[in-house]
Parts: structure tokens; sequence; C-alpha cells
């Protein structure tokens, strides 16, 4: 009777033990698009535009982009034949330096423009180039899902305002993207890390065309 009434007990504290060594459910490793705020590119970005006086801009330069949150850093080389160009800010000021001088403003896209001679969408682009609308700003878009389904002429491409950078499904990748007065078209995709990003975007506005092949893409 004693030896049984320890067996039970040895039995029981074993149990607990081993209950409470349990190992926690696995979490989750799989991130989103969404989840990416530390990258960089490397990649080539080619500019076609009509600019105010007539003059035709053909010119591209090889891209190297850095970005840690909201933190941006560009570095061009061989735009219109003078050399490197380096870009860097965040959503409240930015800085060029191009040719030997410095140049920096609260608006960086009105600055930039005036510097480069042609309309570059800072603000925007860290979204979109990873195939996210800015947020906070209406937008329409079109996805690979709907384009696979082959929706009639003169369908309504969706619309919203997306306040959290990803109103589009998870899972679907853009087509098309037409925000704050640019058009963006997605022309191809590469998976990176189990995610599918943008290999190559076009984004036309007015007499402006600038195409961004993007050759590696680095995680963290």
């Amino acid at each position: 009777m004693k030896f049984a009434l320890l067996g039970s007990v040895f039995l029981f504290l074993h149990a607990c033990v081993n209950q409470g060594l349990q190992s926690p459910a696995p979490v989750s490793a799989e991130r989103t698009v969404e989840d990416i705020s530390h990258w960089q590119f490397k990649g080539k970005l080619g500019i076609r535009a009509t600019l105010a006086d007539g003059q035709k801009l053909r010119e591209s330069a090889n891209l190297s982009w850095n970005q840690t949150d909201q933190h941006y850093a560009l570095f061009l080389s061989g735009p219109f034949g003078q050399g490197a160009t380096r870009i860097k800010g965040n959503p409240d000021r930015m800085s060029i330096q191009q040719g030997g001088q410095k140049h920096s403003a609260r608006d960086a896209e009105q600055l930039l423009e005036q510097t480069l001679g042609f309309p570059l969408p800072i603000n925007a682009l860290p979204y979109w180039v990873k195939g996210l609308p800015l947020p906070g700003t209406e937008f329409n878009t079109q996805t690979e899902t709907q384009l696979e389904a082959s929706n009639p002429p003169g369908n309504a491409i969706p619309t919203g305002i997306d306040n959290q950078g990803s109103a589009i499904a998870v899972g679907q990748r853009p087509q098309q993207l037409q925000q704050a007065g640019w058009t963006i078209n997605y022309a191809r995709y590469q998976d990176v890390q189990h995610l599918r990003l943008p290999g190559k975007i076009t984004l036309s506005r007015d007499q402006v065309r600038l195409t961004l092949i993007i050759k590696q893409w680095t995680l963290q």
C-alpha cells in the first residue's frame, strides 16, 4: 500500500513537471510586405520627360536605395552626366547633394524637381516600390487577381482611402496603382525571402515617365 501510494505521487509529480516544461506553441514567423520597414535595393532609374520649356529629357542612372523606417538614403550615379547625387531625408525634411553643392528643404518634392529637373515623388515611393499605396491618401488599384478574372471594360477599379498601407488584400499584388496624380504600373515581380516584391515599375504623370528596374532586394 505504501509503495503504491508513493508510486502514485511520483507519477503525479512527473506529469506536473512534464506539463510545466512543455514548449510554447510556435509563433508564426511569416511576415507580409506591410511588415517590412528596413530594406534596400539596387537598380536603375530611367527618365523620359518633356519639360516645361519643351526640352525632351532621356536619361538614366544607377540607383541604390536604403530605407530605415521613415528615413531614406538614395545614391544615384550618372544622372545627366553630373556624377553622383545623394538624397537623404524623412517626411519632415530632405537634403540633396549634387555636383559639390548641397541643398535642403522641408518640401522635398519641390526641391528635387528644381535640382534634378523632373518630379520624383519621394514621399510616396517608399510605399510604391513595395507595391503598396501611400497611407491616408485616395487611390485606385487593380490587382493581378482582378486582371486574371478578365473584368469587362468599363468596370470600376476599386477605390478607397488607405490608412494602414494594407488595404490591398494580403497575397494580392497590384498590377496598377493610381494615386497622387501618378499612375504606377507593375510589370514584373520577384520572389524575395518568400515575399513577392516589384522588379520593374513604371510611374507616369503628364509628360513624365519614370522606369525603375530593381535588380536586387535586401530585407532586414
